[in-house]
Order: C-alpha cells, then sequence, then structure tokens
C-alpha cells in the first residue's frame, strides 16, 4: 500500500515544489542585486526620518548621517567590477524636504537597496565637483573622474581621471589653449582656438558607456574634464558626475518633488588670464525595481559641466564642455505614470575664444529580463499550480476518509 501511494505522494511534493519556489536570480548583469554581487547584506533596518529639510552625508567612510542618526554601508566590489557602498535596508523612505548627498573625494559608487519598497521623494546628489578658481581639478562625484590640473608656463595641463577623461590643454607658452570636457554618455567636447585630432591636447574625452542599456553591465560615473595649457595661470578642470544606484525589491516609486543628480562640475574660466579648464561629464543613475511607479514633476540629472569661459578678447581659449551622463530605468513586471524628466544633455559650449559643446549622453528604460530579485512571492502560473495541488490533497484526503468510513461500518 506505501508504495502505491508513493507516486502521488512524490507529484504533490514536486506540484509543490514547482508552485512555492521563488524564480531563480539572473546574475548575467548589475540590474539585480545577486547579480551585483551584493545581496545577502544585513538589514539596517527601516530608513524614514522626519520631513523637517535634514541633509545626510555619505563620507568617505560610508557613514551616512544627519549628526544625529547614522547607518554605515558595506563597502562591496560588485561583479561589474565597481567599488560601491551598499546600504540595503528593510524599506527606504526619502521626505522631499530632506537630502542625501556625498562628501568630497570619494571614489566609490553609491548602492542604495530596500529589501521591501523605496520611495525617493526628495532629492539625492552624486555631483561632481565645480573647478572654480587655481590650477588645481577638483574631485568628481561618487565613483566620478578628477578633473585634470592646469600646466605651467611651458609644461601641459594633465588629462582628467576616467575612461573618457578631457585632454589637458598642450605645452608651449604660444598655444594657450585650455583643456577638453570629459566624456561618457557622449564625447566630451573640444576646447577653443582650433579643431582637434581625437585624442590630442585640448580635445575632448570619448564616450564609453552603452548606447544600448545604459549602466546594464557596468554602473559607473563619469570623468573629469582636462586642465587648461601652458601658461603661468591656467585653469583646473571639473569633476565628473558620480554614479548612483537604487534597487528595489518591490515597489520603487518616484516621487513628484524628487530631484536625482549627478552633474558634472565646470572647469575655471579664465578670462583673458589663461586657458581654462574643461568641464566634467555627467556621471551615471541607475534605478530598478519589480515595479517602478513615476510621478509627474520627478527629475533625473546627468548633465555635462561647462567648460571655464574666456573673454572675447583674450589670446586664451575656453576649457570644453563634458558630454552628458546615463540613466537607466529598468523593471521586472511594470512601470507606472509619466512626467519624468530625465536630462543628459552635454555642457553648454561658450562665447567668444568658445570651446565646444558636450555631446548628450544616453537613457534607457525598459523591462529588463536580467532583473529578478529573488522575491519569496511565486509568479501568478505558481500560484495556479499551487492551487491545484491543494485541490488535488483535499480530494485525496476525501476518498481516504470516506474508505474507512465504509470498513468501520462493514
Amino acid at each position: 500500500m506505501i508504495f502505491r501511494k508513493l507516486p502521488l505522494f512524490v507529484a504533490l511534493t514536486a506540484v509543490f515544489a514547482v508552485s512555492l519556489h521563488p524564480a531563480q536570480a539572473q546574475t548575467n548583469g548589475v540590474i539585480s542585486p545577486v547579480g551585483n554581487g551584493i545581496n545577502g547584506n544585513v538589514s539596517l533596518g527601516v530608513f524614514n526620518p522626519a520631513d523637517d529639510s535634514d541633509t545626510f552625508t555619505i563620507s568617505t567612510a560610508g557613514v551616512m548621517s544627519d549628526g544625529t542618526t547614522s547607518f554605515t554601508g558595506t563597502a562591496v566590489t560588485g561583479s561589474d567590477g565597481t567599488s560601491r557602498w551598499v546600504f540595503d535596508f528593510s524599506n527606504f523612505t526619502l521626505p522631499a524636504s530632506d537630502i542625501i548627498t556625498v562628501a568630497a573625494n570619494d571614489p566609490k559608487a553609491i548602492t542604495i537597496l530596500s529589501k521591501s519598497n523605496l520611495d525617493v521623494e526628495g532629492t539625492i546628489n552624486v555631483n561632481g565637483n565645480n573647478a572654480t578658481s587655481g590650477i588645481s581639478g577638483v574631485s568628481g562625484g561618487a565613483d566620478g573622474g578628477a578633473g585634470g590640473s592646469g600646466g605651467t608656463t611651458t609644461a601641459a595641463g594633465s588629462n582628467g581621471a576616467g575612461s573618457g577623461g578631457g585632454h589637458g590643454g598642450p605645452a608651449g607658452s604660444t598655444n594657450k589653449v585650455g583643456g577638453g570636457g570629459g566624456g561618457f554618455g557622449g564625447n566630451g567636447g573640444n576646447a577653443g582656438l582650433g579643431t582637434f585630432a581625437s585624442g590630442a591636447a585640448g580635445s575632448g574625452g570619448a564616450s564609453y558607456g552603452s548606447t544600448t542599456s545604459p549602466l546594464v553591465n557596468d554602473l559607473q560615473g563619469g570623468s573629469g574634464g582636462g586642465g587648461g595649457g601652458a601658461s603661468t595661470t591656467p585653469g583646473g578642470g571639473g569633476g565628473g558626475g558620480g554614479a548612483i544606484e537604487l534597487g528595489a525589491y518591490k515597489t520603487l516609486t518616484l516621487g513628484a518633488a524628487s530631484t536625482i543628480n549627478a552633474d558634472g562640475g565646470t572647469g575655471v574660466g579664465k578670462g583673458n588670464n589663461g586657458p581654462s579648464g574643461g568641464g566634467g561629464s555627467g556621471g551615471g543613475i541607475l534605478i530598478y525595481g519589480v515595479n517602478v511607479a513615476i510621478n509627474s514633476g520627478a527629475t533625473l540629472n546627468a548633465i555635462g559641466g561647462t567648460g571655464g569661459a574666456a573673454t572675447a578678447t583674450s589670446s586664451f581659449s575656453a576649457g570644453g564642455s563634458g558630454g552628458g551622463g546615463e540613466i537607466g530605468i529598468y523593471y521586472y513586471f511594470q512601470t507606472t505614470g509619466s512626467g519624468l524628466t530625465e536630462n543628459v544633455a552635454g555642457g553648454a559650449s561658450s562665447t567668444g575664444k568658445g570651446n565646444l559643446a558636450g555631446e548628450a549622453g544616453f537613457i534607457g528604460t525598459a523591462i529588463s529580463p536580467t532583473y529578478d530579485p529573488q522575491l519569496a512571492i511565486p509568479e501568478p502560473a505558481s500560484y495556479a499550480a499551487c492551487f491545484g495541488g491543494l485541490a488535488l490533497l483535499a480530494v485525496v484526503a476525501r476518498r481516504r476518509k470516506g474508505l474507512k468510513t465504509c470498513t468501520a461500518s462493514v
């Protein structure tokens, strides 16, 4: 009797194994915390501060704090090779008046995850820093490349950091050429006073992002602008915009007042006193969830920084402007809402001894088969299989009860 019932037992076990086991995680891309190699972090609890104009700053040590409440992130290098601070919460809400920003000189990208829902109503900034004065370049945002420094009386300016760093202005005190803009989603703009071959002194940095699926395979920030060329007072380059990743295991919401900024920094404008620095490129914004809910008024910026300006009567040139960055929004089941503003424009050109504008970057919004948050929630088809299995169990139990009753009455 036991062996006769075994096939039925095995069949029912198989039904439940299929119906109750969550979907397996995909690992062929960074659109999943599992794919990033960052799943399984200990939850930091609930993030839901008061709506009181607080600013949370993420330090270079990976501590997010407003001075009263602190959360310590985990340093992780994802499967894409990007080093990041990971903040993994059980639920996350950033109120409309609150801000999250990143300290200067932080070399790591920022990843904020929620094991449930993630709601951004306020502002998140990972901008590259503006170079406002002096020869030295400035730091980028989180994972953004630093701007290059200006040259000396005879030496060339240095290139901006990053895969698309703008090229520094050339050596030789007679050249008087500014630094090129950093590239990322789009090429950086060339400095003023002529047309430069790709890779030459004063030229903009090349693009290196994806033109089809932004940030899917590599979360990364922008690149710095090049420093101004040989002079006694050249300008430094602006920093590249940073990289920010937001992921929800359930619904990710962008509120009507939400703003996420990953803009490139501006280069130092020297006017008629020296060659100016190039602008940094825009950075990267990666957003994903099982569902992504967008409210009209939400804004995502990854704009290239403008090159430092020169005056029309100057014998020195302006710095090139940075290229735009990249924005990727991916979802597993659905995205809802409209009215989202996404800006990946290159930095604008300037007048007089002008530079070239940076090229625009890329935006991707799509359903992503590579995103699977490994939720312990069955697929709709699995529910049907589960209930079918339960119904079959009920029938078997009813028949067995009936058999026992008949046997007892004989």
